[in-house]
């Protein structure tokens, strides 16, 4: 990158390159750009790949995840009433394994998984994930041997940072993390800057004093802290990794017994689980592993503009979820937007969405957008538990899971 970049004029500039990157190229490199160069607002008669290749080069991947980050805090500077959880945001801290394009570039900078048929590479992804509404305010693409609880840390220094910048008291801030993330280190991490959390622990393997638990809800100190330890039947048993059936889940959490009762974390833990929900989405209906480009630099832009992409959907759907309940009045079922159709509709419209050139642009594709939202809208059906089956095959990409 070099300070002259995109200062000359060019057919497609800094914006253009930026928003098709945005709204990827999963379809083929040549179908995307062919769709800018006939777009009429660019009046573009011939782009070629490339080109874009070649002008993508010339973009730090910090621009995508900077923006991403902005989208975030836009969001609720926007939406005075973001949904909440008795008054708290419910964070979903988690990390997933991203099979990336293997090369000797990828290779030595995220490092790979050794198959029979050989290395192929991988990195891990780690997001800050609010759990209902929908919003990535930070997400990390790092190597795949890297440690979950780094990358956890640096999550809540950026959560610190927002808290200070807007105001807000941390105490109301909820985190949630699973087995993998419990460590003396984080926990006082948290507590020194006050903000909630709820951990799932191994009540044999973490700390000596939860083996020593009276009951199903006690606390327990350990040096200078004072913690609640709660223990909560599960409705499926687990088996573990070395075969043993686990039949209750133990928490550690600052959240007071009078005001959360067992009832309370159950139901806080399980909105955790939208947050492997929200890799499920990424991955299968944005397709975040069918990358656009081989090198590190290509991987971590689409990796940050799929993340910006998740969080305009999210944006999207919480605007179109009061008129799914107006709508839902007198219904059988309650009804809510449909993310995959909003995503689609979102890409299709993404050029004039974030380049208009006037309000009037801006607010004619936002009307077309909604509409199509709104007549997508699908009904929310409860308490559904369907039995958790081996699957038969693996598949790269599902068939119930179709491509936008």
């Amino acid at each position: 990158m070099k300070e002259t970049d995109f200062t000359r004029r060019r057919k497609l500039g800094f914006p253009e390159i930026f928003v098709l990157i945005v709204k990827g190229a999963k379809r083929g490199l040549h179908t995307a750009v062919k769709e800018v160069a006939q777009s009429v607002r660019f009046e573009v008669r011939s782009y070629t790949e490339m080109a874009f290749c070649k002008a993508r080069q010339k973009m730090n991947w910090t621009a995508f995840e900077e923006i991403s980050a902005l989208s975030a805090e836009t969001f609720y500077d926007a939406a005075q009433r973001a949904r909440r959880w008795r008054n708290l945001r419910v964070w979903g801290i988690d990390g997933s394994k991203i099979n990336l394009p293997t090369n000797s570039a990828t290779l030595e900078e995220f490092g790979s998984e050794n198959y029979v048929s050989g290395p192929k590479a991988q990195g891990l992804a780690s997001c800050l994930y609010d759990a209902l509404n929908g919003v990535t305010l930070h997400a990390v693409l790092s190597r795949y041997d890297a440690n979950e609880r780094d990358l956890a840390a640096e999550h809540l220094r950026q959560l610190e940072r927002f808290c200070q910048k807007n105001g807000t008291n941390p105490a109301l801030e909820l985190l949630t993390m699973d087995r993998g993330y419990p460590s003396e280190t984080l926990i006082q991490q948290a507590l020194k800057v006050g903000f909630s959390f709820l951990i799932r622990v191994n009540q044999q393997q973490f700390w000596k004093e939860l083996r020593c638990m009276q009951g199903e809800d006690c606390f327990i100190k350990r040096e200078r802290m004072t913690l609640r330890a709660v223990k909560i039947p599960l409705k499926e048993p687990e088996k573990t990794k070395s075969g043993k059936i686990v039949r209750e889940a133990t928490f550690l959490t600052n959240l007071p017994a009078e005001e959360y009762s067992l009832e309370d974390i159950r139901k806080l833990y399980c909105l955790r689980w939208r947050s492997e929900v929200n890799y499920g989405f990424l991955k299968s209906r944005v397709e975040l592993e069918n990358f656009t480009g081989l090198s590190p630099l290509c991987i971590r832009q689409d990796f940050h503009a799929a993340i910006l992409l998740s969080n305009l959907i999210a944006a999207s759907c919480y605007d179109a979820s009061e008129r799914a309940k107006r709508y839902s009045v007198g219904k059988k079922w309650e009804y809510k937007p449909n993310y995959t159709e909003t995503y689609r509709e979102l890409r299709k419209n993404v050029f004039d969405l974030i380049l208009a050139d006037s309000d009037r642009v801006y607010q004619r594709a936002y009307r077309k957008l909604q509409r199509e939202i709104d007549s997508s809208l699908i009904p929310v059906r409860n308490n559904r538990h369907p039995k958790r089956g081996k699957p038969r095959r693996s598949p790269r990409f599902f068939h119930n899971h179709k491509p936008s």
